[in-house]
């Protein structure tokens, strides 16, 4: 495995739940140093990698650093914990999974357990209220030696590449958002841009973007850009008019939308064909559910852009992209930042 590809494996293997990034963040600081003039870090604990440019003209990357989790919420008399969400969960995925349940830096493994279906009414539904984690333990004082109020609780999900281009693993969600910044700065390393870079691994994105305002409000970027996953619908039950025609392995999606500038995604979109790399275009007309409803209103505003990579599953133990999506998304940013210049940025 090369180091671009240990580098994303060690990314999304980290535990890093929302309010508790510091893992991805350290792994992320290491990486970028090299490629920065300085980094800083807010209080919410976004870090901020600046690679200073020949104007005062400001771009800003983002991806987000957290993942989904559980946190436990009650353990009854006889050592059965419960959880509630943080972030966003489909429950039918939940019951049968193995979990880690970390507490005063050890884990304690558990599965996640639901009434057989035989002994279910055929109407029930599965419900997060409905679940269990069982621990292995016969009462709530054994349990309390290993678990408490508040533990959080992460899913398993090995990173592994299925063929030489499809990837599955936990927290690809948003782990390759934080990927490309990083890659975005070393690709331009030694190279000097017209504009500043600000390439910010934000955090708390699954509960509300708290990261993205307040990182936002401190640069206060000319031209903000998100990178996200997006879902890819090249697979059963899923329609194209519902979503747009999103498939593995056909390069980023450029996004357009309310939110979105208009003459930067133009521009975008001709980088792209200008330099082979393949994209593909959906719609937003409102709110987009990443980062960049946050960063683009922030302060004085900002010229936005969002840019995602295909996934399959996404909000899984197993969530699935595609290497090149995630590379050409590099490529495309890349090319983008080396495009700005001061003679055309005032018709964009």
């Amino acid at each position: 495995m090369n180091n671009k590809k240990h580098f994303l494996k060690e990314l999304t293997q980290a535990v890093a739940p929302s309010g508790q990034e510091e893992a991805v963040q350290e792994i992320y600081k290491n990486y970028v140093e090299q490629y920065s003039n300085n980094i800083s870090e807010t209080r919410l604990g976004s870090i901020i990698a600046h690679k200073k440019g020949n104007s005062d003209l400001k771009i800003m990357l983002s991806g987000h650093a957290d993942e989904i989790s559980l946190m436990v919420s009650h353990i009854d008399s006889d050592g059965f914990v419960y959880f509630k969400e943080m972030g966003g969960f489909d429950a039918v995925l939940l019951p049968g999974q193995r979990v880690n349940i970390h507490h005063d830096g050890k884990i304690r493994k558990g599965i996640i357990g639901r009434a057989p279906k035989h002994l279910l009414q055929d109407d029930d539904n599965v419900k997060s209220k409905n679940l269990w984690i069982d621990i292995a333990v016969s009462s709530k004082e054994e349990a309390l030696e290993h678990v408490e109020l508040g533990d959080i609780i992460t899913w398993t999900g090995e990173f592994e590449f299925l063929t030489d281009d499809i990837i599955i693993s936990k927290a690809i969600d948003n782990r390759v958002g934080v990927y490309v910044c990083a890659r975005v700065l070393e690709e331009l390393n030694n190279i000097k841009t017209y504009s500043s870079v600000y390439a910010v691994s934000n955090v708390q994105e699954e509960v509300g973007a708290a990261g993205a305002k307040t990182s936002s409000f401190y640069i206060n970027p000319d031209i903000a850009i998100a990178i996200d996953v997006t879902f890819a619908v090249d697979h059963p039950d899923t329609s194209i008019k519902d979503s747009a025609d999103i498939k593995l392995g056909k390069g980023p999606a450029i996004t357009m939308g309310s939110r979105i500038n208009y003459k930067l995604f133009k521009h975008l979109k001709s980088i792209a064909e200008k330099e082979n790399i393949p994209y593909q275009v959906e719609i937003y007309p409102g709110r987009t559910g990443t980062d960049l409803d946050s960063m683009f209103s922030e302060n004085t505003g900002s010229a936005g852009l969002l840019v995602s990579i295909p996934c399959r599953y996404m909000h899984s133990p197993n969530e699935m992209a595609s290497w090149s999506d995630i590379e050409n998304t590099v490529k495309l940013l890349t090319a983008f930042i080396k495009s700005i210049e001061n003679s055309n940025i005032r018709d964009l």
